[in-house]
Protein backbone atom coordinates (compact mmCIF):
# COMPACT_ATOMS: atom_id res chain seq x y z
CA UNK A 1 0.00 0.00 0.00
CA UNK A 2 0.95 3.46 -0.47
CA UNK A 3 2.62 5.32 2.00
CA UNK A 4 0.24 7.95 3.61
CA UNK A 5 0.07 11.43 2.07
CA UNK A 6 2.11 9.75 -0.83
CA UNK A 7 0.33 11.16 -4.34
CA UNK A 8 -1.96 7.74 -5.80
CA UNK A 9 0.07 6.09 -8.76
CA UNK A 10 -0.88 7.46 -12.27
CA UNK A 11 -2.80 4.66 -14.16
CA UNK A 12 -1.11 2.08 -16.29
CA UNK A 13 1.91 2.75 -14.70
CA UNK A 14 2.24 6.81 -16.16
CA UNK A 15 4.47 8.85 -14.04
CA UNK A 16 2.62 11.39 -12.08
CA UNK A 17 1.59 14.55 -13.49
CA UNK A 18 4.08 16.74 -12.16
CA UNK A 19 6.70 14.91 -13.65
CA UNK A 20 5.33 15.59 -17.52
CA UNK A 21 7.40 18.13 -19.25
CA UNK A 22 5.31 20.35 -21.68
CA UNK A 23 5.91 20.61 -25.32
CA UNK A 24 7.22 24.45 -25.93
CA UNK A 25 6.01 25.55 -29.82
CA UNK A 26 8.04 28.23 -31.15
CA UNK A 27 6.43 31.10 -33.46
CA UNK A 28 5.37 30.16 -36.53
CA UNK A 29 8.35 31.17 -39.23
CA UNK A 30 11.23 31.34 -36.38
CA UNK A 31 14.04 29.46 -36.93
CA UNK A 32 15.01 25.96 -35.07
CA UNK A 33 18.84 27.78 -34.69
CA UNK A 34 19.22 30.35 -32.69
CA UNK A 35 22.24 30.82 -34.55
CA UNK A 36 20.95 31.10 -37.84
CA UNK A 37 22.90 33.57 -39.69
CA UNK A 38 20.38 36.06 -42.09
CA UNK A 39 20.40 35.38 -45.38
CA UNK A 40 22.76 37.60 -47.62
CA UNK A 41 22.02 40.49 -49.99
CA UNK A 42 22.08 39.66 -53.77
CA UNK A 43 25.47 40.60 -55.30
CA UNK A 44 25.80 43.96 -56.93
CA UNK A 45 26.25 42.70 -60.68
CA UNK A 46 29.53 43.75 -62.03
CA UNK A 47 30.07 46.95 -63.99
CA UNK A 48 29.52 46.70 -67.87
CA UNK A 49 32.85 46.53 -70.59
CA UNK A 50 33.07 49.49 -72.62
CA UNK A 51 32.42 46.66 -75.33
CA UNK A 52 28.57 45.82 -73.55
CA UNK A 53 27.79 48.97 -73.01
CA UNK A 54 28.62 50.42 -76.89
CA UNK A 55 26.19 47.21 -78.05
CA UNK A 56 23.36 47.93 -75.28
CA UNK A 57 23.70 51.95 -76.18
CA UNK A 58 23.46 51.14 -79.96
CA UNK A 59 20.62 48.97 -79.71
CA UNK A 60 18.70 51.35 -77.70
CA UNK A 61 19.49 54.24 -79.99
CA UNK A 62 18.37 52.07 -82.97
CA UNK A 63 15.06 51.36 -81.14
CA UNK A 64 14.83 55.22 -80.36
CA UNK A 65 14.86 56.14 -84.35
CA UNK A 66 12.36 53.63 -85.16
CA UNK A 67 9.92 54.79 -82.98
CA UNK A 68 10.59 57.73 -81.13
CA UNK A 69 10.35 56.73 -77.77
CA UNK A 70 12.16 59.02 -75.11
CA UNK A 71 11.19 58.19 -72.15
CA UNK A 72 12.65 54.47 -72.91
CA UNK A 73 16.03 55.79 -73.53
CA UNK A 74 15.47 57.84 -70.06
CA UNK A 75 14.44 54.18 -68.37
CA UNK A 76 17.18 52.75 -69.96
CA UNK A 77 20.02 55.45 -68.87
CA UNK A 78 18.74 55.16 -65.63
CA UNK A 79 19.17 51.14 -65.51
CA UNK A 80 22.71 51.41 -66.87
CA UNK A 81 23.79 53.69 -63.98
CA UNK A 82 24.74 51.59 -61.53
CA UNK A 83 26.34 49.34 -63.58
CA UNK A 84 28.53 52.21 -65.65
CA UNK A 85 32.28 51.19 -66.15
CA UNK A 86 34.18 53.05 -63.31
CA UNK A 87 36.24 55.37 -66.27
CA UNK A 88 34.93 56.45 -69.41
CA UNK A 89 32.98 59.43 -70.57
CA UNK A 90 29.19 60.37 -68.77
CA UNK A 91 26.71 58.02 -70.11
CA UNK A 92 24.35 60.81 -71.80
CA UNK A 93 27.57 61.78 -73.40
CA UNK A 94 28.70 58.88 -74.73
CA UNK A 95 25.45 58.09 -75.98
CA UNK A 96 24.96 61.23 -78.08
CA UNK A 97 28.00 61.16 -79.36
CA UNK A 98 27.10 57.36 -80.46
CA UNK A 99 23.66 58.27 -81.92
CA UNK A 100 25.55 61.23 -84.25
CA UNK A 101 27.82 59.01 -85.93
CA UNK A 102 25.11 56.23 -86.30
CA UNK A 103 22.98 59.14 -88.42
CA UNK A 104 25.83 61.58 -89.42
CA UNK A 105 26.45 60.07 -93.13
CA UNK A 106 22.78 58.48 -93.41
CA UNK A 107 19.62 59.43 -96.27
CA UNK A 108 17.14 61.26 -94.95
CA UNK A 109 17.27 64.20 -92.43
CA UNK A 110 14.27 62.41 -90.11
CA UNK A 111 17.13 60.15 -88.35
CA UNK A 112 19.17 63.52 -87.67
CA UNK A 113 16.02 65.49 -86.74
CA UNK A 114 15.22 62.59 -83.94
CA UNK A 115 18.71 62.95 -82.40
CA UNK A 116 18.49 66.65 -82.18
CA UNK A 117 15.35 66.58 -80.72
CA UNK A 118 16.98 63.71 -78.36
CA UNK A 119 19.49 66.24 -77.53
CA UNK A 120 17.28 68.56 -76.53
CA UNK A 121 15.24 65.81 -74.51
CA UNK A 122 18.06 64.97 -72.43
CA UNK A 123 19.04 68.26 -71.23
CA UNK A 124 15.61 69.54 -70.79
CA UNK A 125 15.37 66.38 -68.39
CA UNK A 126 18.89 67.19 -66.72
CA UNK A 127 20.24 63.69 -68.17
CA UNK A 128 22.70 65.47 -70.14
CA UNK A 129 24.73 68.43 -69.17
CA UNK A 130 25.70 71.68 -70.99
CA UNK A 131 29.53 71.28 -70.44
CA UNK A 132 29.49 67.32 -72.16
CA UNK A 133 27.43 69.06 -74.60
CA UNK A 134 29.92 71.06 -75.49
CA UNK A 135 33.17 69.06 -75.01
CA UNK A 136 31.55 66.44 -77.27
CA UNK A 137 30.76 69.07 -79.94
CA UNK A 138 34.00 71.19 -79.54
CA UNK A 139 35.97 67.67 -80.02
CA UNK A 140 33.75 66.87 -83.78
CA UNK A 141 33.70 70.62 -84.79
CA UNK A 142 37.66 70.55 -84.37
CA UNK A 143 38.29 68.23 -87.31
CA UNK A 144 34.92 68.76 -89.38
CA UNK A 145 36.66 69.97 -92.07
CA UNK A 146 38.57 66.83 -93.01
CA UNK A 147 35.06 65.01 -93.28
CA UNK A 148 33.96 67.43 -95.94
CA UNK A 149 35.10 64.74 -98.48
CA UNK A 150 33.25 62.06 -97.04
CA UNK A 151 30.56 63.82 -95.76
CA UNK A 152 29.91 67.00 -98.20
CA UNK A 153 26.81 68.21 -96.03
CA UNK A 154 28.58 67.51 -92.82
CA UNK A 155 28.40 71.52 -92.38
CA UNK A 156 24.59 71.21 -92.86
CA UNK A 157 24.35 68.30 -90.50
CA UNK A 158 26.27 69.86 -87.36
CA UNK A 159 24.21 72.99 -87.95
CA UNK A 160 20.97 71.04 -87.19
CA UNK A 161 22.68 69.70 -83.78
CA UNK A 162 23.50 73.06 -82.92
CA UNK A 163 20.45 74.32 -83.67
CA UNK A 164 18.22 71.60 -81.70
CA UNK A 165 21.05 72.41 -78.71
CA UNK A 166 19.88 76.70 -79.06
CA UNK A 167 16.54 75.81 -79.31
CA UNK A 168 16.24 73.89 -76.05
CA UNK A 169 18.83 76.10 -73.98
CA UNK A 170 21.64 73.62 -74.38
CA UNK A 171 23.97 75.62 -75.52
CA UNK A 172 24.55 79.48 -75.22
CA UNK A 173 24.87 81.05 -78.77
CA UNK A 174 28.15 82.92 -78.06
CA UNK A 175 29.84 79.61 -77.47
CA UNK A 176 28.67 78.15 -80.96
CA UNK A 177 30.55 81.28 -82.65
CA UNK A 178 33.15 80.11 -80.48
CA UNK A 179 33.20 76.38 -81.52
CA UNK A 180 33.25 77.31 -85.13
CA UNK A 181 35.33 80.23 -85.09
CA UNK A 182 38.04 78.16 -87.00
CA UNK A 183 36.21 77.55 -89.84
CA UNK A 184 36.11 81.27 -91.12
CA UNK A 185 38.41 80.59 -94.46
CA UNK A 186 36.86 77.08 -94.61
CA UNK A 187 35.07 76.22 -97.67
CA UNK A 188 32.64 74.11 -95.92
CA UNK A 189 29.80 73.77 -98.72
CA UNK A 190 29.90 74.34 -102.54
CA UNK A 191 29.98 77.68 -103.89
CA UNK A 192 25.79 77.09 -105.14
CA UNK A 193 25.09 76.20 -101.40
CA UNK A 194 26.74 79.30 -99.80
CA UNK A 195 24.64 81.83 -98.01
CA UNK A 196 25.95 85.73 -99.35
CA UNK A 197 29.07 84.26 -99.90
CA UNK A 198 30.03 82.46 -96.81
CA UNK A 199 30.77 78.66 -96.78
CA UNK A 200 32.52 78.41 -93.52
CA UNK A 201 31.49 79.64 -89.45
CA UNK A 202 29.21 81.90 -90.64
CA UNK A 203 27.19 79.48 -93.04
CA UNK A 204 27.06 77.35 -90.13
CA UNK A 205 25.49 79.97 -87.77
CA UNK A 206 23.23 81.01 -89.77
CA UNK A 207 21.96 77.24 -90.67
CA UNK A 208 21.80 76.95 -87.06
CA UNK A 209 19.81 79.97 -86.05
CA UNK A 210 17.33 78.78 -89.13
CA UNK A 211 16.89 75.61 -87.50
CA UNK A 212 16.62 77.12 -83.98
CA UNK A 213 13.84 79.65 -85.75
CA UNK A 214 11.96 76.55 -86.98
CA UNK A 215 11.60 74.69 -83.55
CA UNK A 216 10.75 77.81 -81.15
CA UNK A 217 9.39 80.78 -84.16
CA UNK A 218 10.81 83.84 -85.47
CA UNK A 219 10.02 85.83 -81.98
CA UNK A 220 12.05 83.59 -79.83
CA UNK A 221 14.88 83.16 -81.78
CA UNK A 222 15.09 86.91 -82.42
CA UNK A 223 15.42 87.78 -78.55
CA UNK A 224 17.96 84.68 -78.19
CA UNK A 225 20.39 86.22 -80.73
CA UNK A 226 19.29 90.06 -79.18
CA UNK A 227 19.80 88.46 -75.96
CA UNK A 228 23.67 86.84 -76.85
CA UNK A 229 24.68 90.07 -78.28
CA UNK A 230 25.67 87.98 -80.96
CA UNK A 231 28.42 89.79 -83.27
CA UNK A 232 28.39 88.16 -86.38
CA UNK A 233 30.88 90.03 -88.32
CA UNK A 234 34.09 88.10 -86.70
CA UNK A 235 33.10 84.70 -88.30
CA UNK A 236 32.27 86.49 -91.57
CA UNK A 237 35.09 85.38 -94.81
CA UNK A 238 35.38 88.79 -95.58
CA UNK A 239 34.56 91.41 -92.74
CA UNK A 240 31.02 92.93 -93.68
CA UNK A 241 28.20 95.35 -93.13
CA UNK A 242 25.55 95.18 -90.83
CA UNK A 243 23.42 94.87 -94.06
CA UNK A 244 25.57 91.84 -95.08
CA UNK A 245 25.15 89.91 -92.02
CA UNK A 246 21.45 91.13 -92.07
CA UNK A 247 20.89 89.35 -95.63
CA UNK A 248 22.97 86.30 -94.50
CA UNK A 249 20.63 85.26 -91.79
CA UNK A 250 17.83 85.87 -94.43
CA UNK A 251 19.42 84.29 -97.03
CA UNK A 252 19.33 81.31 -93.92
Amino acid sequence: PAARGAPPAARGGEPPAQGRQGLKLMPRGASSSAGAAAPSKPEKPPPFTQEELSKKMGNTIEEYLECGDFKEVCTCLAEWVPRAPPEGDPLAKQLVQLAISQVIEGRGEEPRDKVGRLIGALFSEKALKSAELKALLSDALEFIEDEVCDVPHIALYYAKFLGYALASGALPLGWCGEAVGHLVESQMVKADMALGGQAGAAFVIAKALSICKGINGEERTKALYAEASFDFKPLLKNSGSAAEVAALLEAA
